[in-house]
């Protein structure tokens, strides 16, 4: 899913982690700039990391809102 949003472009993204300590959130943060999502095909967005305590679904342990730049 992060790769489909790197072809097309990304203008920003928002990403939650359940974390209370800064550890988790190094760790995801690492994923997301190897997927390629932290600077995307059309260069560097805007991009928000977060700790949560707890998300909507019970076991989920990140979220990631991506918003894409579909080409004309």
């Amino acid at each position: 899913m992060i790769r489909s949003a790197v072809r097309t472009g990304t203008s920003n993204s928002h990403v939650d982690v359940v974390a209370d300590e800064p550890g988790p959130l190094s760790a995801v943060w690492d994923v997301v700039a190897a997927s390629g999502l932290a600077t995307g095909a059309h260069g560097p967005h805007s991009s928000t990391l977060i700790g949560v305590s707890t998300l909507g679904y019970t076991g989920r342990l990140v979220e990631i809102t991506a918003t894409a730049v579909v080409p004309e």
